[in-house]
């Protein structure tokens, strides 16, 4: 079932928190973005299809977050408890990807260290990915890559898991 809502959001923030939500249960998710105060006008569209939690958003930019959402382990079903494994950042101008990827790059929540040019891998682990019965030695980070195409870009958050012995050597050469 897909529920549509239309609002008009102020926006003064950047959009740096939403990647913050990685890893995030999806009823918190959800009720986030439904409290949200902005500052200046954006036309807003949130499309709720269960398995992803999509906002739109468009004005002085135009934007897309799109929230996937992992099938919880029981009965495989996505309920509210289930966990935002994944963010697609889609941004439909190059002025747009230059500040806003800027702004999750300086993200001090992340900590994002460059691979490459378009490869990140964030500092801080997440045990909610920790799978359930594998090595305790395998840990969960976040990756984030970008790809261009055209005038649009998908900035792409992930989770990678490694041992912190893999970690470290990746952190090491940069």
């Amino acid at each position: 079932m897909k529920k549509i809502l239309f609002i008009t959001f102020i926006l003064t923030n950047s959009i740096s928190f939403c990647q913050e939500y990685f890893g995030y249960e999806r009823s918190m998710v959800i009720s986030e973005y439904r409290q949200m105060e902005f500052g200046k006008s954006f036309q807003v569209e949130i499309i709720d299809d269960i398995s992803t939690f999509t906002v739109l958003m468009s004005g002085n930019d135009s934007f897309a977050i799109k929230h996937f959402f992992r099938p919880n382990k029981i009965d495989g079903e996505i309920t509210d408890e289930s966990i935002c494994d994944s963010l697609v950042f889609d941004f439909f101008c190059v002025k747009c990807l230059d500040q806003h990827l800027q702004e999750l790059l300086h993200s001090k929540q992340r900590k994002w260290v460059k691979l490459s040019d378009s490869l990140f891998l964030s500092k801080k682990w997440i045990s909610k990915f920790m799978p359930a019965g594998k090595d305790p030695n395998l840990f969960t980070f976040p990756m984030m890559q970008w790809e261009r195409t055209g005038t649009s870009t998908k900035v792409l958050i992930y989770p990678k898991t490694m041992t912190k012995e893999v970690f470290k050597k990746l952190i090491a050469k940069k």
